[in-house]
């Protein structure tokens, strides 16, 4: 995978973009539910047949067997993140759940909106678990990289940090709402109280205000953490700090969401990292030569009207300067989960834990 190597800090600081804040008055939301943006969050309303879940779902080490999924032979209990969750078409989604105990494995049996339950189930053993997700989650930071992006938190409040995650992969489940159930069992055979989880997948799009062709302006970081440098020991025995990587130019930071719920986002700029021998022998920072970063992100959005929120997950991505580099992901790698997103004063505002990002209209 490409990852971006500059900071926002860095295109801040050698690129002159202006400081600020956005203006506290709200930005008019009339018309972000009409037209296409109503017909996509209509289709997360639908039920999703019984036999599209049976057919569309992946869970990668499980086995499907055809009967009822075993009964529950305990009192215990484990914690799932939540029993209402959000999908994405084609990504899927992660159950995140923590428990006390040798768990050898989990019992998952679909049902549709109705209760209508499967005839068969799946036995996942722990084996196949997974502790940061299946559609290989991208754990950024605002301060390190250029992209925005929430870290997977293990500890589920309430039990200890024992989580896991079992990662659905999906394969023609369309948008819309369904349930499972889910229990777990340990290596002495006891099988955990099941729980019911219902999902609505999310419909790609679903708010016009925030589709647009977005340049990147500036950026505002929460805190004063410092930067990660590099120490470097002269040959006099002193030693200094410097950046490992400077931004020289930057050409574009583009943040394109489209109508029909695709987007890209295109980055191109170049930055120098540093010599370390030079930088040792002459007992300060030297910067090897300009190296070029041109890259373009595809995939789909999706937009929580209830929360508010943005999550976009990349498909492809292309190396314009080595097509040695490019990449698909049949089941996406997620980009932005659940951030909040507003247009304030004719600005895209993206907002996590980190900080937030604003963006112009080109």
């Amino acid at each position: 995978m490409i990852n971006r190597k500059k900071t926002l800090i860095l295109l801040v600081a050698t690129t002159g973009l202006l400081l600020g804040s956005c203006s506290s008055d709200d930005s008019s939301t009339d018309g972000a539910n009409t037209g296409l943006a109503a017909v996509q969050n209509a289709a997360e309303e639908i039920p999703v047949p019984l036999t599209t879940i049976e057919s569309g779902i992946d869970i990668d080490g499980a086995l499907k067997i055809k009967e009822a999924a075993p009964t529950p032979n305990s009192s215990l209990e484990f914690k799932l993140e939540s029993i209402q969750q959000e999908a994405f078409q084609k990504s899927g989604l992660d159950i995140n759940f923590s428990a006390d105990g040798d768990i050898a494995g989990a019992y998952i049996q679909f049902k549709d909106v109705d209760g209508n339950a499967s005839d068969s189930y799946f036995d996942i053993p722990a084996s196949a678990f997974g502790s940061e997700g299946g559609r290989g989650r991208k754990q950024l930071d605002l301060k390190k990289q250029l992209r925005l992006g929430k870290e997977i938190s293990q500890d589920i409040d309430g039990l200890d940090d024992s989580g896991s995650t079992i990662n659905l992969d999906f394969d023609g489940v369309p948008a819309g709402k369904f349930c499972y159930d889910i229990c777990l069992y340990d290596e002495a055979g006891q099988i955990y109280i099941v729980q019911e989880v219902c999902v609505t997948v999310e419909a790609w799009g679903g708010n016009n205000s925030i589709v647009g062709e977005w340049i990147l302006d500036r950026e505002e970081i929460v805190g004063e953490e410092e930067e990660e440098k590099a120490s470097i020991t002269c040959e006099d025995g002193t030693s200094f700090e410097a950046d490992y990587e400077i931004t020289e130019t930057v050409n574009k930071v583009e943040f394109v969401l489209n109508e029909d719920g695709s987007y890209y986002e295109v980055y191109d700029f170049k930055y120098r990292g540093i010599n370390f021998m030079e930088s040792k022998s002459k007992c300060e920072a030297i910067y090897g030569e300009a190296v070029s970063q041109n890259e373009k992100y595809s995939g789909n959005w999706a937009f929580n009207e209830e929360e508010n929120t943005l999550t976009v997950v990349d498909f492809k991505v292309e190396d314009f300067n080595d097509a040695l580099e490019n990449e698909e992901y049949k089941y996406g790698e997620l980009y932005l989960e659940g951030v909040n997103v507003e247009v304030v004063n004719d600005e895209l505002v993206i907002t996590d834990d980190e900080g937030k990002l604003f963006f112009k209209r080109k």
